[in-house]
């Protein structure tokens, strides 16, 4: 599950979204095949040339921008 606190704001889940299903009740095989994109590249790699997920988009990183 993406932790909202550590998230970057520009991270998207991509694909279909079920209103009431996969926000807070996530279940974890969902997340782990689920698919990303950066809001600023709208792509799979962010603009500091690094993959996208939840576990990578983190405040470690230069283009982070805070939830």
């Amino acid at each position: 599950m993406i932790d909202k606190k550590t998230a970057c704001a520009m991270l998207m889940r991509v694909g279909p979204t079920y209103p009431g299903l996969l926000d807070e009740s996530e279940t974890s095989e969902r997340h782990a095949t689920a698919q990303y994109k950066c809001l600023r590249t709208a792509g799979a790699v962010g603009p500091d040339n690094n993959i996208v997920s939840p576990s990578e988009c983190t405040f470690s990183r230069s283009c982070y921008k805070k939830v």
